[in-house]
């Protein structure tokens, strides 16, 4: 969750006031994203049955959109963080380069995701 301290740092620095309820959007997203990451693609269930930690991060209808979709729920999830941050990013005035600089952010973290996945699905030879 470094890469999310990272992130929650400069969305803070970039953001400030300008557009604040952006900046916690996209951080809702990214961490719903980490979420589903880990139930759907490492351990089926790994934050519990009774109420997933994903949920708390997702509103209702948010929630029932993921459920209807087929494939990675949580690439969709950092999609829509992506389009949070421009969308906020554009409201604040920012230069594309910075735009930019947290988009790589946030999709190194969903490589970095990825790579873990590939590792835990190669077979272990005994």
């Amino acid at each position: 969750f470094v890469q999310a301290q990272h992130l929650a740092l400069e969305l803070r620095l970039q953001l400030r006031k300008a557009s604040a309820t952006h900046a916690r959007i996209v951080l809702r997203y990214y961490l719903a994203s980490v979420l589903l990451f880990f139930e759907d693609d490492i351990q089926n269930g790994v934050a519990g049955t009774d109420r997933r930690l994903w949920e708390c991060l997702l509103r209702p209808e948010e929630q029932a959109y993921l459920r209807k979709c087929d494939g990675s729920r949580s690439l969709m999830v950092i999609e829509w963080c992506t389009e949070v941050w421009l969308l906020g990013s554009k409201k604040a005035g920012l230069a594309a380069n910075v735009q930019k600089s947290v988009i790589d952010k946030i999709y190194k973290t969903y490589t970095t995701m990825r790579l873990l996945a590939d590792t835990l699905g190669l077979p272990i030879p005994f």
